[in-house]
């Protein structure tokens, strides 16, 4: 090209092209960051609906430990409803996001949705942050139940 009489008028555009790579790079880096902020929140968030629960069901939690019931017994209707809220939400959030795949598409944009195993890998993420957030939660809250029972029932 550059022996060509109109080699001079040519333009790469190079600038241009690692300005919108730096954009994308940038986008990229925020979006997993807001991601990985969001998972935070929904541990915590997880973890204060366990623990305010698990302190609502104190007594029944103390009356079910002093006929007998193991660890696994009483911890387990605590994990079966964080799991359930867990596939409540993600399935909410992935019609919420198949709906605004639609209005985009229909009136802005053709965009494609999520494929069925990605969508299925977000709720797996998903679950994987409920147990995250609700095994050890319920873990540390069923012993304090039991530790404050245990020294209020001496007390009396």
């Amino acid at each position: 090209m550059q022996g060509d009489p109109f080699g001079d008028e040519l333009r790469y555009g190079g600038e241009w092209v690692k300005k919108l790579y730096d954009i994308r790079n940038i986008a990229g880096a925020t979006g997993i960051a807001l991601g990985l902020l969001f998972a935070a929140v929904a541990v915590i968030v997880i973890g204060t609906t366990i623990r305010m629960t698990v302190l609502a069901r104190a007594r029944e939690i103390s009356i079910m430990r002093l006929v007998g019931a193991t660890d696994g017994f009483v911890r387990m209707p605590f994990l079966i409803d964080g799991f359930l809220k867990g596939l409540v939400g993600g399935l909410l959030a992935l019609l919420i996001t198949w709906g605004a795949n639609a209005l985009i598409s229909h009136y802005l944009i053709q965009t494609f949705f999520f494929d069925p195993c990605i969508a299925f890998v977000g709720l797996l993420g998903g679950w994987i942050l409920v147990l995250i957030g609700s095994a050890p939660s319920v873990g540390a809250h069923l012993r304090r139940v039991a530790h404050d029972r245990a020294r209020c029932g001496r007390r009396h």
